[in-house]
């Protein structure tokens, strides 16, 4: 064997073993309630360094799943898959596709397909000539193919049916898009809103797959921390390019608050404005409506109670800012200090200061937080804190 077969053959097992520890699954179901008469009989398609050869016969119930079988696609790359549209008993006229999740989003979209065929079996195999986009998502996603007895293109790709099947393949994409370095797909890796105001620009189109909140369009997920000082928040998707869906969750994901079109918003935008004040992190989920995605644009304000502006005594102030070690008071008699750090979690709470006009704050990290100071006669001002560490 010379070293480039041999060098081939590595490549080819290196990439079995990755499919089968990166096998991913669409979001979609459906596929046959009967398993006889029409069926995909075979699939064959030349990737890279690999191949997905299969034979179908008989007949499974739903989606077949086939994800350990896959291949290798490069990013802007030319490829034929072959199909033969068959039966696994009578000959029955029907309709066949297949699609390719380019984007990962968990959906076959109509400009996801690959190819289509109309006909009546036995007929010869079919050629699907495509073209993997530049922008496609690398890593593995899937691949379905759908043979349905009296359907007729396009086919839905998600459609539960009579006789027909429905396969599954993986697909490794090579180049392309790499979303690895990406925030917000789940909970877990959520955005991490630094303090409010806060304003962000973003797109669901890419790199973002449904965590299904409501739809199954791709979900964005933004954590951030309320103000305990707040009257109301206001989380607004307000000029974004699609008609959007605005969830906003606690910390276990239970629906505090959801919203479809705001009526502030010009057509089909979503803006919600809720009481935040008794939660300390929140998450606010963009997706689409249906299976809508997009541009779009997150505005999160707060609207401060009406007793915050009765503020302490003039020329009160916290010095240093930014500070290290030890932050002091001056202006008024403090009775109560909390501080929070910017995902509104309290990191420190001294009442009963009698005159003390410095806190120890050296257990702090570096970063941004807030102080709400209260004064003997429960007037208070929330303030900025930037702790910039020891020098």
């Amino acid at each position: 064997m010379d070293l480039f077969t041999l060098l081939k053959h590595s490549i080819f097992v290196f990439l079995l073993i990755l499919i089968a520890s990166l096998r991913v699954y669409s979001q979609c179901g459906g596929g046959p309630t009967s398993d006889i008469d029409s069926n995909v009989e075979s699939f064959f398609l030349l990737g890279n360094t690999s191949q997905i050869n299969y034979t179908g016969c008989p007949g499974v119930l739903g989606v077949e799943d086939q994800t350990s079988l896959g291949t290798d696609l490069s990013a802007g790359g030319n490829y034929v898959a072959t199909v033969q549209f068959g039966t696994c008993g009578g000959n029955y006229s029907g309709a066949g596709e297949a699609w390719i999740d380019w984007n990962q989003n968990g959906n076959y979209e109509p400009t996801e397909s690959i190819g289509s065929w109309q006909g009546t079996p036995p007929t010869a195999s079919t050629n699907f000539n495509f073209f993997v986009p530049a922008n496609s998502i690398a890593g593995v996603t899937t691949m379905r193919v759908t043979q349905e007895e009296q359907g007729s293109i396009p086919l839905d790709p998600c459609a539960e049916f009579t006789w027909g099947s429905v396969v599954e393949f993986s697909i490794f994409i090579t180049g392309g898009i790499d979303c690895s370095g990406f925030l917000g797909n789940t909970s877990a890796e959520a955005i991490i809103v630094p303090s409010i105001p806060f304003v962000d620009t973003n797109s669901t189109v890419m790199c973002y797959s449904s965590e299904s909140t409501v739809y199954n369009s791709p979900d964005v997920f933004y954590k951030f921390g309320t103000n305990p000082l707040a009257a109301s928040t206001t989380v607004s998707l307000c000029n974004s390019s699609f008609d959007t869906y605005l969830t906003i969750l606690d910390l276990n994901l239970n629906v505090i608050a959801f919203n479809d079109d705001g009526n502030s918003c010009s057509s089909g935008e979503s803006e919600i404005t809720f009481e935040s004040g008794s939660y300390d992190s929140l998450y606010a989920v963009v997706e689409g409506w249906n299976l809508e995605n997009g541009e779009y644009i997150i505005n999160i304000t707060e609207e401060l109670n009406v007793g915050v502006h009765q503020n302490l005594k003039e020329g009160f102030t916290i010095y240093p800012n930014p500070a290290n070690n030890i932050i002091h008071f001056s202006g008024s008699l403090i009775f109560k200090v909390e501080i929070f750090d910017i995902q509104g979690r309290k990191m420190l709470s001294e009442a009963n200061l009698d005159g003390i006009t410095n806190l120890d704050i050296s257990f702090l990290k570096p970063g941004s937080y807030l102080v709400n100071s209260k004064g003997v006669n429960n007037e208070s001002q929330t303030t900025s804190l930037i702790i910039a560490g020891d020098e």
